[in-house]
C-alpha cells in the first residue's frame, strides 16, 4: 500500500488519493475534509441526497443493474463514481457513464446544502449512452478500472484509477496537449518534486534508476495494426526517513491531441515493473482502438 511519502509525491504532482477499498455504508471511514471526492467515505448530514432525475434508457437491448457509489456535491452533480456491485464488463462502462448525468437535490447539514457519497443502483443497457467519455479500458493487464475524478482545472484533465495486484494502485491522467511542456520536461518536474521533498526533510534520498525516451509497441485502430508511440519515463527508487523504500514511475506519451501519463508508487520488487509495462502498453493499445460497444 502507498506510504505517506508516497502520497506527499502524489500531491506535487496533482494527484488526489487512491480509491478505498468497497465498503457498506455503515462501514464507510469518516471523509477526509482536504479530499472528500478521493474515496467513498461517510460525512455528515441531516438529510441524505434525494435523486431529482437521470437519463433516459433505451427501450431495446438487455438490462442490467449495477450498483455504483457516487459523490454528489453540494449542487447536486456527480462529481465521482466507483461500481461496487459489477453487473458485466461493458454494463459497468454504461453504469459509470450514466451515473455522472444524474442529478440530486444534495443532502443537507443543519439546512446548508453539503456533499457526501450516495450508493444506488444503475440500470443500464450494454451500449453506453456516453461512450465517448469513456476514455480508458475498465481493465488493463492485471489492473482494473476503479474510479475516475474531473481535476480542478481544465488543464489538469481527468484521474483514472485502477487497483492491480497485491494492491497496487496506478493513476492514468489523460489531459490536453495545449501549453504544458514536452514530455521529457514534465518527468523532470517529477523528479524536482523528489528533490523538494528531500530538501524538506521528508524523503531520506532517492536514487535515479532511468530518465531516458520510452517507446511503447501498440495495437489498435480499424484494420487492427501495430505503431510505436514515443514519450518519456522517469524511475527512482526512494527512501524514506525511516528507511522504508519505495520505487517510483512516471510516464508522460502524446497520444492524438492529448497526454497521458502513467503514476505508480510501489513496494520495490521485480514483479511490480513488467506489471506496470504491460497495464502501459495496454491503456494505450485500448486508447487506439475503436472500443467495440461504441455505434459511431
Amino acid at each position: 500500500m502507498a506510504s505517506r511519502l508516497a502520497v506527499a509525491v502524489l500531491l506535487l504532482l496533482c494527484q488526489p488519493a487512491p480509491t478505498a477499498a468497497q465498503l457498506r455504508s455503515d462501514e464507510l471511514p469518516p471523509c477526509d475534509p482536504a479530499a472528500p471526492a478521493a474515496r467513498p467515505c461517510r460525512s455528515a448530514s441531516d438529510q441524505p441526497a434525494l435523486l431529482l432525475e437521470q437519463p433516459a434508457l433505451a427501450d431495446t437491448g438487455e438490462r442490467r443493474t449495477a450498483q455504483v457509489w457516487m459523490f454528489v456535491t453540494d449542487s447536486g452533480t456527480v462529481a465521482a463514481t466507483q461500481v461496487v456491485g459489477s453487473a458485466g464488463y461493458e454494463f459497468d462502462v454504461a453504469a459509470v457513464a450514466r451515473a455522472k448525468q444524474f442529478r440530486f437535490k444534495p443532502a443537507t447539514l443543519a439546512g446548508a446544502a453539503v456533499a457526501g457519497w450516495v450508493l444506488r443502483p444503475v440500470i443500464t443497457t450494454r451500449v453506453p449512452e456516453a461512450c465517448p467519455t469513456m476514455a480508458v479500458p475498465i481493465s488493463a493487464g492485471v489492473a482494473v478500472f476503479a474510479d475516475s475524478e474531473v481535476l480542478g482545472r481544465p488543464e489538469l484533465g481527468t484521474d483514472y484509477r485502477y487497483r492491480g495486484m497485491r494492491d497496487l494502485d496506478l493513476d492514468v491522467y489523460i489531459y490536453p496537449r495545449g501549453t504544458w511542456p514536452s514530455p521529457e520536461d514534465q518527468t523532470r518536474h517529477f523528479l524536482d518534486s523528489l528533490q523538494l521533498l528531500r530538501d524538506r526533510g521528508e524523503l531520506s534520498s532517492f536514487d535515479l534508476q532511468k530518465h531516458a525516451e520510452l517507446k511503447v509497441t501498440v495495437r489498435g485502430g480499424r484494420p487492427r495494426r501495430e505503431s510505436q508511440l514515443r514519450g518519456y519515463v522517469a524511475r527512482a527508487r526512494l527512501t524514506e526517513r525511516n528507511g522504508v523504500k519505495e520505487d517510483g514511475y512516471y510516464a508522460v506519451i502524446p497520444q492524438g491531441e492529448q497526454y497521458v501519463s502513467f503514476r505508480v508508487i510501489s513496494e520495490p520488487d521485480r514483479w511490480a515493473q513488467p506489471v506496470i509495462d504491460e497495464f502501459v502498453r495496454q491503456v494505450l493499445s485500448a486508447r487506439a482502438s475503436k472500443p467495440p460497444w461504441c455505434t459511431q
